[in-house]
């Protein structure tokens, strides 16, 4: 079991760089075909991420989506505690959707 909790120690770091809400909002855009630093740009026009931040939320976001842990990160989200109602429905929707 220290692999489990080694694995969801990582994935929790990740998610905290990239933000549960940012996670959850721009999914699609994590998910999409659109190259890394489309993706980075985009963020700092929408949400006035500096450059490197938004590099970074993207990284982290991929390397979840990569390794297969979408749901566990959308499950940690949607009971996560210090987290808005808003933002953890939106968790609890993107996983009742996923494919």
């Amino acid at each position: 079991m220290i692999f489990q909790h080694d694995s969801n120690a990582s994935l929790t770091r990740k998610l905290r760089s990239v933000g549960y809400r940012c996670f959850v909002k721009y999914l699609s855009l994590f998910e999409g075909r659109l190259p890394s630093y489309e993706a980075a740009t985009y963020l700092e026009e929408k949400e006035r991420f500096t450059a490197p931040a938004s590099r970074t939320r993207v990284s982290n976001a991929r390397s979840i989506l990569d390794s297969g842990q979408r749901d566990a990160a959308l499950r940690i989200i949607s009971e996560a505690s210090k987290v808005p109602e808003a933002v953890r429905e939106a968790a609890r929707t993107a996983l009742r959707n996923s494919p």
